[in-house]
């Protein structure tokens, strides 16, 4: 059964802080993905003969979504750097380097608004569906 009790049951990581050490852990979140690509991922697709074709799509993903840092005020150009590299380890495809390029150019809100149409496309579509089918199964 349930039971009640006043005690703190659990805590929940706050993603954003007023020095902003969360973001700065931007690096190492970075090479945590790339090794986990490295040394499992494609390592188990290798063995498994299987086609690296959807590893390399989703490294390139990864290294496109994180690419946003290169946007944020909280780092200097030379900060960058090591970010930059980082992340063309995880992806040096066309495509990757492309976003890098316009994030640290500071044409991030292209690919950022684009992002938030694309969900709002997304989420009326799905709602639109969803009560269409509600519709149906009440008919």
């Amino acid at each position: 059964g349930n039971l009640y009790s006043e005690n703190v049951l659990a805590s929940y990581r706050v993603w954003t802080d007023t020095g902003k050490v969360r973001q700065k852990r931007k690096l190492e979140e970075i090479y945590g993905i790339r090794s986990i690509f490295d040394e499992v991922i494609e390592p188990a697709f290798e063995t498994r003969g299987w086609d690296l074709t959807v590893v390399k799509s989703a490294r390139e993903k990864f290294a496109i979504n994180q690419s946003n840092c290169l946007g944020w005020n909280i780092y200097t150009d030379q900060e960058k750097i090591p970010l930059i590299t980082a992340l063309l380890g995880l992806s040096d495809t066309k495509k990757s380097r492309f976003f890098l390029w316009l994030y640290k150019k500071g044409y991030g809100v292209f690919p950022e608004s684009y992002s938030k149409f694309n969900g709002k496309i997304r989420r009326f579509g799905k709602n639109l569906l969803l009560s269409l089918t509600k519709k149906g199964a009440t008919q």
